[in-house]
């Protein structure tokens, strides 16, 4: 069929409205599209943590429930050991890892948004009440103590340097919960661990009486939910943790955190 100048006008003008129709539908379209990802991380009360039915409970846990409800991003949480967590996550196998403070060497094969989820304190020293022992310096550690440590948790660059210029004995546990009963039952001499991470344990476990904690200093230390090389690949991991944040600031979500926060970790903040 021949068309005369004024019908190809018309015909070419009608074929450039629709081609950018279909462009912005399929853009559209693809923005609405739910992003789903694989979490690993390793039981930290009250943060993320398994009820006696199984079920996952904690902050970290509602938060993402509020996420889900308020965004098109999907998660799947799973429970893993802090060693084969950072293992699985570095390979691929899940999307994400939390909570991660940040390493060079970490930066190596995980991706780090620009924002934290969190903050931690710093490491503090714990020991059993009756052991006079007073820490200064990683140095002065007695050759005869022994130190029970999470493996593969880093306790910050330098700090891991100089434990391991020293030839102390070391026993690598699963989680912070394990390196403190074995504290508490005279197991070992020595456990290092986040503040916030081991009091929860500590009251959990009504062993108060019986652990002396020593604080190494104030300083809070950003830990990140961080992706895997080839989750980063396809999906804005800045756009996700923008998402995650609004939900961090949100009111409904700050009430959730100070019911099921302990008032001795909110006071610390």
């Amino acid at each position: 069929m021949l068309l005369n100048i004024k019908e190809r006008k018309t015909y070419k003008s009608f074929y450039f409205l629709f081609s950018f129709v279909l462009l912005n539908i399929s853009f559209l379209s693809k923005a609405s599209e739910a992003v789903f990802f694989t979490i690993a991380s390793p039981s930290s009360h009250p943060f993320i943590y398994q009820d006696e039915v199984g079920e996952l409970q904690g902050v970290l846990v509602e938060l993402f429930k509020q996420l889900e409800l308020e965004s098109d991003i999907k998660v799947q949480i799973h429970l893993i050991p802090w060693a084969r967590a950072l293992e699985e996550v570095k390979n691929s196998r899940y999307d994400a890892l939390m909570p991660t403070m940040y390493t060079k060497e970490r930066a190596g094969y995980l991706v780090y948004p620009k924002d934290e989820l969190i903050n931690f304190f710093d490491n503090v020293m714990l020991k059993r009440v009756e052991d006079k022992f007073k820490f200064t310096a990683i140095e002065n550690i007695p050759d005869d103590k022994v130190i029970a440590k999470v493996r593969s948790v880093s306790l910050g660059a330098e700090f891991d340097r100089k434990l391991s210029k020293r030839n102390l004995k070391i026993i690598e546990v699963l989680d912070t919960k394990t390196a403190i009963l074995m504290l508490n039952q005279g197991k070992v001499d020595i456990v290092f661990s986040d503040y916030f991470l081991a009091l929860s344990i500590i009251k959990q476990q009504n062993i108060e009486t019986n652990i002396a904690i020593q604080q190494l200093s104030n300083k809070a230390m950003p830990s990140y939910l961080a992706f895997s090389k080839c989750f980063a690949k396809h999906q804005n991991v800045n756009r996700v943790m923008n998402e995650i944040k609004r939900v961090l600031q949100s009111e409904k979500y700050k009430k959730v955190y100070a019911q099921l926060v302990p008032d001795f970790i909110q006071t610390k903040k």
